[in-house]
């Protein structure tokens, strides 16, 4: 019965602290367009998993007869990652009918230490389509940033990461005095 204690209390200690590792960081985003049109928002990225979540991208500005004003967010577009431009990570939000979407990488890449990365710029590599029909139009960024801050753990990972080591300590502490006795 000892060693379960024991056990739980390790597995508690690390299970709290896996938890602890922030691995998601809220990145706010900023772009212009050839066009002078501009993409502004945020969004979570998950460098190790390259997934994207909570994303609130705007586009306005510049050419609006052929790019209105558009918001990519989680209820009307969806998020595909996968490939790579100039040998860096491309992020894509996109309406599920591939009528419109936007797409990017950054230089250096995402990652989950946050700080600040630059729009990954390359003519001839389109950033925001929009598809009508069988005929596309696009536009490329000219410029653009992020800037990511990691989210903390929360104050309850934090005390089951304490709970556990208590545990694990005050169990070792015990078989230690039973066992020199």
């Amino acid at each position: 019965m000892r060693w379960r204690t024991c056990l739980f209390g390790a597995f508690l200690a690390l299970a709290g602290h896996s938890m602890a590792v922030a691995a998601l960081v809220d990145w706010t985003m900023n772009g212009t367009f050839a066009d002078g049109g501009t993409l502004n928002g945020s969004f979570t990225f998950d460098a190790n998993t390259h997934t994207a979540t909570n994303w609130n991208l705007s586009v306005a500005g510049g050419n609006t007869a052929t790019f209105p004003p558009f918001t990519y967010d989680p209820l009307d577009t969806v998020f595909q990652s996968g490939g790579t431009v100039g040998g860096h990570f491309i992020l894509q939000f996109r309406t599920p009918a591939f009528d419109r979407f936007v797409f990017f990488a950054f230089n250096p890449d995402l990652t989950n230490a946050g700080g600040t990365t630059n729009v990954f710029v390359s003519p001839g590599n389109s950033s925001e389509l929009v598809i009508a029909g069988t005929v596309g139009t696009s536009r490329d960024f000219t410029s653009g940033s992020a800037t990511g801050t990691a989210e903390t753990p929360e104050p309850a990972t934090l005390a089951l990461v304490s709970l556990g080591f208590l545990a694990t300590g005050l169990r070792l502490r015990r078989v230690r005095k039973e066992r020199s006795r």
